[in-house]
């Protein structure tokens, strides 16, 4: 039985990075593989549940970074793990593995880069160094963020792969939960899903949904996810007086059936690596319109249309009211299996990646 150690250095909630580590748990062949994960500040209920206590709640990782690592090294070297594979973002992975050496643990050590910049500049900088000459193996969800991190060094693309039968799109679940939402079936909905950060922009996604409602006012705005910029965004949404028209549902578990709420899906993010929740929508068949900021391998689908974010916000609402046509609604379930993401075959290539590499022990 092989021991692999997984750890999210970002809070366990509900967002991209611990849905990914999540999505291949769940679907990971784990006959063989024995899996234990360390939990950054805190977990939701719904990951807690799912990994059966097999976890270790550490705290203040950037606060207290050396008694972090004296904690984590400690469950490194208790744990003889074969495998200790580190989710994040940038060269402050070097946390962790720092706690690696200090265990003095003969692991292989995995670094998996999940974005395209980070928000930690210098810190990442000054650590870059010795991060890069501190790990076995590397990990990106896509060439943009594995250029990002590793630069000239080689990696593994491992797709931020879905469930393809769970996000195709469902016409009764579509009709049930408009009806639960209080949206008529005539009404345009779009939508977005996502933490409410910098990063995500709802600023100027809320000012693409003021054009949009200029150009049909019989439209709504979804917007899933929880974050501390939520009320800064009610507060704007207060401001220009269209709080009937927009709907937070906070952080749900079953996205598929939102999906399947939308007419189309809105991201005009700063940066990603390569989102989820962009293969979740194209799954569903929601037209696509997101920032050029966003990787173009995110293009699964015709339905994806990159725009820039110096483009004014009626361009944006143009180009939604141009690209939909929920008559012309359908599934693109086998496309994106066939782009090679689909996450049964992702995590059958990440479990075997994982006896590879540890029999080179």
């Amino acid at each position: 039985m092989l021991k692999i150690l997984i750890i999210n250095t970002v809070w366990f909630r509900i967002n991209g990075m611990s849905n990914i580590i999540m999505n291949y748990y769940r679907f990971m062949d784990k006959s063989d593989l024995k899996f234990d994960f360390v939990v950054n500040s805190e977990i939701n209920d719904i990951y807690k549940n799912q990994l059966d206590n097999n976890y270790f709640l550490l705290h203040k990782r950037k606060k207290k970074p050396f008694a972090y690592i004296k904690k984590l090294s400690e469950i490194i070297k208790k744990g003889n793990y074969d495998v200790v594979h580190i989710h994040g973002n940038s060269a402050l992975m070097q946390i962790e593995l720092e706690a690696v050496k200090k265990s003095k643990s003969d692991c292989k050590v995995i670094v998996h880069s999940h974005n395209t910049t980070c928000s930690h500049m210098k810190l990442h900088k000054l650590l870059y160094k010795r991060f890069s000459k501190s790990y076995d193996y590397a990990i990106a969800c896509s060439d943009k963020a594995g250029e990002w991190l590793f630069r000239d060094s080689e990696y593994m693309v491992l797709k931020n792969a879905v469930d393809t039968d769970r996000f195709s799109f469902n016409h009764d679940a579509r009709s049930e939960f408009r009806k639960k939402l209080g949206i008529s079936e005539k009404t345009f909905v779009a939508g977005h899903v996502g933490l409410f950060n910098e990063q995500k922009n709802h600023t100027f996604l809320i000012d693409i949904f003021c054009e949009l409602q200029k150009k049909n006012p019989d439209s709504v705005l979804l917007l899933l996810g929880e974050g501390r910029l939520q009320e800064q965004i009610k507060d704007k949404i207060k401001q220009l007086k269209i709080e009937d028209k927009v709907i937070f549902t906070g952080n749900v578990s079953d996205t598929e059936n939102y999906y399947s709420v939308m007419d189309a899906f809105v991201m005009p993010s700063l940066h990603e690596g390569l989102p989820l929740t962009l293969v979740e929508a194209q799954c569903s068949g929601l037209p696509c319109i997101i920032s050029d900021t966003i990787t173009k391998s995110v293009k699964l689908t015709k339905n994806v249309e990159f725009l820039s974010l110096e483009d004014t916000p009626a361009k944006w609402a143009d180009e939604i009211t141009k690209k939909v046509n929920p008559s012309d609604r359908k599934s693109y379930d086998d496309e994106i299996a066939k782009h090679g993401y689909s996450i049964k075959h992702e995590a059958a290539k990440l479990s075997d990646f994982y006896r590879k590499i540890s029999e080179k022990r």
